[in-house]
């Protein structure tokens, strides 16, 4: 989860070991953002928190910038988190055993067998029904299968299953659409049995990135910095 209360900030703590950022997106010009409008729904079995802002993605280069409930800036350089409050000159850096990608293994518009097979994981076996088509993938040593459901082209849903064959957490993706040369979608749905997370992205556009830009986003010489968990 991205967005809830916790010691770094009201609205920036991870909990899960490995945090994939699940929508895949277009490479584009180093200097040329793709921007999306966003909302973020979080509900867990006690209340529902809503946080509303703009995702800039360039070819390297990915922020999220949040406008509510706070103003702030999160993004990521390996295993470390920036949040960055622009208005007050305050950052924090946190460093854990979080590994941040970009990408679920084969995500929206990724290649779904090379990225499973460089994580461990075999192919088992592909069943088709009309125009959709499954494939399971197992890992050897971990027992965890993961279930991709295509439509098409289009990717619909990913669950991942445990040895026992509980469902551990299942990411759907939906209403597709056409940007540049590529299908990209504009809804992504998080469920495990603890909680629940809804990605809309809205209004795509392409940007400049200027220095103004990354004057805001990125934490700059006069901002106060509080690093977390570089203590050993």
């Amino acid at each position: 989860m991205l967005y809830t209360k916790g010691p770094v900030g009201p609205l920036c703590v991870l909990k899960r070991r490995h945090v994939f950022i699940g929508f895949t997106f277009l490479v584009i010009h180093v200097d040329t953002f793709i921007v999306f409008d966003f909302t973020h729904i979080l509900k867990d079995q006690v209340k529902s928190d809503t946080a509303r802002g703009q995702i800039y993605k360039g070819d390297t280069l990915f922020y999220i910038s949040v406008e509510y409930p706070l103003k702030q800036v999160i993004y990521f350089s390996t295993d470390t988190m920036i949040v960055n409050y622009p208005e007050s000159k305050r950052a924090f850096k946190v460093k854990s055993g979080i590994t941040f990608k970009f990408q679920t293994p084969g995500g929206p518009l990724g290649k779904t067998g090379s990225n499973l097979k460089k994580a461990g994981f075999m192919f088992l076996k592909r069943e088709r029904n009309g125009n959709r088509k499954s494939e399971i993938w197992i890992h050897p040593k971990t027992k965890l299968k993961l279930i991709y459901t295509f439509e098409g082209e289009h990717l619909l849903e990913m669950a991942s299953l445990s040895e026992k064959g509980d469902t551990l957490i299942k990411v759907s993706y939906g209403d597709y659409q056409r940007i540049k040369d590529k299908d990209l979608p504009m809804m992504m749905k998080i469920t495990s049995p603890d909680y629940q997370e809804i990605y809309k992205l809205s209004n795509p556009r392409f940007v400049p990135f200027t220095d103004s830009l990354r004057s805001y986003l990125e934490v700059g010489k006069d901002t106060k910095v509080e690093c977390k968990g570089f203590e050993k």
